[in-house]
C-alpha cells in the first residue's frame, strides 16, 4: 500500500486510492477485490472495517476525515480525536 502523505482523504474512493487501490486494499484486508469495489461504488465501508482501516491510515500517514469517510457524527469524531490525544500525551 502506498503512503499519500498528509493530504486529507474525504471519500471512500479517495481512501482506497490512498492505500494503493482496490486490489492492494483487498489483499491487505484478506477479502475479494469485488468487496472493495463495492465500497467504492457505494461510497460506504461496512463499520466492521473502520477501525482496521483507520489504524492502517495512521500507520501510513494518511489523514482521514472520519465524518465523511466513515460516517461518524461530528461528536463521535471529536471523542475519537480526544481519545487519541490523551493516549499520545500519556505515552510521551
Amino acid at each position: 500500500m502506498s503512503n499519500s502523505g498528509s493530504e486529507l482523504v474525504t471519500t471512500v474512493d479517495g481512501l482506497v486510492e490512498a492505500l494503493g487501490g482496490t486490489v492492494k486494499v483487498a489483499e491487505w484486508a484478506g477479502t475479494k477485490h469485488t468487496a472493495v469495489s463495492n465500497w467504492r461504488s457505494d461510497g460506504f465501508i461496512p463499520p466492521g472495517w473502520h477501525l482496521r482501516l483507520l489504524v492502517e491510515c495512521w500507520r501510513r500517514g494518511v489523514v482521514v476525515d472520519t465524518v465523511k469517510v466513515f460516517g461518524l457524527s461530528p461528536e463521535e469524531a471529536a471523542v475519537l480525536r480526544d481519545g487519541v490525544s490523551r493516549f499520545v500525551a500519556s505515552a510521551a
